[in-house]
């Protein structure tokens, strides 16, 4: 998603709320499930809120936020929310999938399904679902980050920092490489603009185009309302990362969202869930009591309409005493008889 898709998410307010609170409580659920299970297996780094927060904003979320709320319980787990590897990382991690779909309520495990050595998708997913799979997908390829960091002799992932973890654990994500021990300093500092404009130079008509300028010529191009150009950037990673480390920067600099340990402030939620209970306990009350007015007038309508009979009392035989249907016969007889 583009660097400012990101703003606004996560506060609590405007058309996206109820949704957000559903990620929000989604996302503490499964950080705490996914990290009890890393204490078990004795795996010194930990998953953070703001890490599966950000992930799944980047994947897909922001739509679902956006323009795509609609559809935010009908997610395609690969084209709507980004799982690309969900049967492989379902399939290593069977024991945290389970634990994840009883703490969050959710159904996950038998979306990817194995026959033969391939696999399908089953369904889409709920809102809560994307969170879940994420949070399942970003512990499986941050621990292949973590192996390719041993493997390459490079310091341990625990002993990297708290956003040289997002970058590392988020370029095998996108990539499924780790890149160089250069490269979280690069993505940090934003630092990238040559080297993505070599890129670009070197692959020119072999690839599509890479949408990189200076930033006084982005900046030129916004301040005259021209739109971000288009993005032909799948087969470079490294232009995703800068982006995805910018919202996870952003959040940090320029909001209270997350604490210092990555985790959501609780505050605006709970005000939140509360006030969306007040809400919903109003809306039921005025249901009942509109239904209650309802009912009342039906009843009080059949006490004060008059009783149907023969029409005696009224003095004579006629239309208006036996209803439209004695009219009726009455103006048969007539048509049928000229001369009575």
């Amino acid at each position: 998603m583009f660097p400012k898709r990101y703003v606004g998410f996560f506060d609590a307010q405007g058309d996206s709320a109820a949704l957000e609170l559903r990620v929000v409580r989604a996302v503490q659920a499964s950080t705490a499930v996914c990290n009890a299970w890393l204490e078990e297996q004795g795996i010194a780094w930990r998953a953070t809120e703001k890490e599966i927060a950000v992930t799944w904003v980047a994947e897909g979320g922001a739509l679902l936020l956006t323009t795509q709320q609609r559809f935010a319980d009908r997610v395609h787990p690969i084209l709507g929310i980004g799982l690309d590897d969900i049967a492989h990382g379902f399939k290593e991690l069977p024991g945290l999938v389970g634990r994840l779909d009883e703490a969050a309520g959710t159904r996950v495990e038998g979306i990817p399904r194995w026959e033969d050595g391939d696999w399908t998708l089953t369904r889409n997913m709920t809102l809560e679902e994307t969170v879940v799979g994420t949070a399942i997908m970003w512990v499986w390829e941050k621990r292949i980050a973590a192996r390719k960091l041993k493997n390459d002799g490079r310091a341990a992932m625990g002993e990297h920092s708290a956003d040289d973890q997002f970058i590392l654990g988020s370029l095998v994500y996108n990539s499924g490489i780790l890149h160089s021990a250069s490269r979280p300093g690069q993505v940090r500092r934003y630092a990238l603009a040559e080297h993505l404009a070599d890129l670009a130079r070197t692959h020119n008509g072999r690839r599509a185009h890479l949408p990189v300028g200076t930033s006084a010529q982005s900046l030129a191009a916004l301040l005259v309302d021209r739109d971000y150009p288009e993005q032909g950037t799948s087969w470079i990673a490294l232009y995703h990362i800068l982006q995805r480390y910018g919202g996870f920067d952003g959040l940090s600099r320029t909001t209270r969202v997350f604490d210092a340990d990555g985790r959501f402030v609780p505050g605006p939620w709970d005000a939140l869930e509360a006030r969306l209970a007040r809400e919903a306990k109003e809306a039921e009350q005025a249901e009942a009591q509109a239904a209650e007015a309802e009912r009342v007038g039906v009843e009080s309508a059949k006490e004060a309409a008059p009783a149907r009979g023969c029409g005696c009392a009224s003095g004579g035989l006629g239309p208006g005493a036996y209803g439209p249907l004695f009219g009726l016969l009455v103006v048969v007889r007539r048509r049928g008889a000229p001369n009575a």
